[in-house]
């Protein structure tokens, strides 16, 4: 009775578990009887605990993907955790209808809220139903196309500083240098956003030591790439099962991702609070300038004290665009290069265009070119376009079903009961994944070679019956009310930093850059195979262009 007694404890927590266990397995095979998108075809699921997310997680992007698109079609189904039903579309229709035209019918389920929560804080980009439309409505005066076209000499500053580091190396070495693209960018953007966004000085690209620069340098991949078995499982299963503001409590799990995320926000925190206190400062005493972060201090205190943003929530913003503002940025211009060093002729033709409005803004007395003449110039334009396209940094987005909902599609399937569906009905809870990467990759919206990076595409106009994305078709961006709010930002960014550095420097593969792994992390990072212990990389030899 004694030993029965002192074992009763761990008998009782083992009970509970195997209970709750019990419980789950029973709710995963109901769920999975009456599931509205049972019928959908859907590849062989490779595991019943977390079905094809282990697959579909820890693979190249896109790669999955095309894979099952060229075996089922533009929609198909997806097993989840516990034998659960995910739907899974390229069609433009239904991206549209996620994305776009349903508004908040779809939102973010709830374990993206909790680990954009964990790095953000209570962002825009963590921001569901009201609480998103008082955010948006406070945030959109900030990031207008005039608004952003003002900051690209900012965008030429902090580029230049990047290029000054560049030729000293270059001028040592008497020939070419080999730069580590996506860490010197991811200094430079962050600088051009320190000065554009807050008129606050970073100075990454000078000081290697920049604990913010190096901090976020791996932010995503120490957080989100190559998630092994149990993490999966975990995470889908917490999310589904606990309320929203219990998984806040996440960030005291002491994981070694999860420490590096809550280093994250504490660093960007400490930034941002001081900038908003001497934001708030400057405007009473009438010295505000046009950086985003005046202008949304600005925004902010005209509105009710019912939708202002609070203290948090403001402090949220800044570390939402210090990591969203730079990150994407640095990465899209990464793939940009090595795609140019990969195709000298391409690179040459970029580079003549950019010369050509060069001289001609030389010749009216400018010292660059002036933003609004950015879409004059068409082949830089498409290359850009191009790279949004075909290196898409968020291959995938995740979405859930907020009321019962009918999706749309352009391109029906046949169920497994061979039924033919122009539509398909989800239920309340349902997951959907819309694909980027496949979207991007439709052989009757983009060509027959949509598989290769083409920039020629974008010279010849189209006119699609649908429109999918904030810019150029594309929903790189996203679409919809959800879109990237600081794109046209990005835009302007992008274009500044490709003119100046086409300009300056030539572009070539190093042997390294020939064995190039896309990592799926939240965002889309270059390893070096076999050096993936070494973080984000690739190396590529810089030298001055000719003139």
């Amino acid at each position: 009775m004694s030993s029965w007694l002192e074992n009763s404890p761990f008998l009782l927590v083992s009970a509970a578990s195997c209970t709750v266990i019990l419980v789950i397995f029973l709710i995963a095979v109901a769920k999975s009887q009456i599931s509205s998108i049972r019928n959908i075809p859907a590849p062989k699921s490779p595991s019943w605990f977390i079905g094809h997310l282990g697959v579909l997680l820890r693979s190249e992007p896109g790669v999955p993907e095309r894979e099952w698109f060229n075996e089922l079609g533009h929609t198909w189904r997806l097993k989840g955790t516990l034998g659960s039903d995910v739907l899974m579309t390229a069609d433009p229709k239904a991206i549209q209808f996620i994305l776009q035209t349903s508004g908040y019918s779809f939102q973010r389920p709830a374990l993206s809220r909790t680990m954009m929560g964990l790095i953000t804080g209570p962002s825009i980009l963590w921001a569901e139903q009201d609480t998103h439309k008082r955010h948006r409505k406070v945030m959109l005066p900030a990031f207008g196309m005039p608004e952003a076209r003002v900051l690209s000499p900012v965008f030429r500053h902090a580029v230049l500083k990047m290029a000054k580091v560049w030729k000293q190396a270059i001028d040592i070495s008497k020939d070419a240098t080999v730069v580590n693209i996506p860490a010197s960018l991811a200094r430079a953007t962050l600088d051009a956003l320190g000065e554009a966004a807050f008129e606050y000085d970073f100075g990454s690209v000078e000081n290697k030591e920049n604990e913010l620069a190096n901090h976020y340098q791996n932010l995503f991949l120490k957080t989100r790439s190559q998630p092994k078995f149990k993490k999966v499982l975990f995470e889908n299963l917490a999310s589904a099962i606990i309320p929203l503001q219990v998984l806040k409590l996440v960030k005291y799990i002491p994981t070694s991702g999860i420490r590096y995320a809550n280093r994250s926000l504490e660093l960007s925190n400490s930034v941002a609070s001081e900038l908003v206190s001497q934001k708030e400062n400057d405007i009473e005493k009438d010295k505000s300038g046009k950086d985003v972060m005046t202008l949304l201090v600005k925004s902010n205190n005209s509105e009710m004290d019912k939708t202002k943003l609070s203290a948090e929530e403001m402090l949220a913003q800044m570390s939402a665009l210090m990591i969203a503002g730079h990150e994407t940025t640095s990465n899209t211009i990464t793939w940009t290069l090595w795609e140019l060093s990969k195709a000298p002729k391409i690179q040459s033709k970029l580079r003549d265009e950019i010369r050509y409005f060069v001289n001609e803004a030389s010749s009216r007395g400018l010292d660059q070119i002036p933003p609004e003449d950015y879409e004059k110039m068409t082949y830089t334009t498409a290359v850009l376009k191009e790279t949004l396209r075909y290196h898409n940094v968020v291959p995938m987005v995740s979405r859930e079903a907020a009321k019962d909902c009918v999706i749309p599609l352009s391109k029906p399937i046949t169920a497994t009961t061979g039924e033919v569906l122009t539509q398909i009905p989800v239920r309340k809870g349902t997951k959907v994944f819309p694909s980027i990467s496949q979207y991007n990759r439709l052989t009757e919206i983009w060509g027959e070679n949509a598989d290769s990076f083409w920039p020629e595409r974008w010279l010849t106009p189209t006119n699609p019956e649908l429109r999918v994305g904030a810019y150029a078709n594309l929903a790189s961006f996203g679409a919809g009310i959800h879109a990237c709010i600081g794109w046209r930002f990005a835009v302007v960014e992008m274009q500044t930093f490709l003119i100046e550095l086409m300009d300056a420097f030539e572009f070539q593969l190093t042997e390294d850059a020939k064995h190039i792994r896309r990592e799926r992390a939240a965002v889309m990072v270059p390893l070096v195979l076999g050096q993936e212990s070494r973080g984000v990389q690739l190396p590529l030899k810089v030298s001055l262009a000719k003139e």
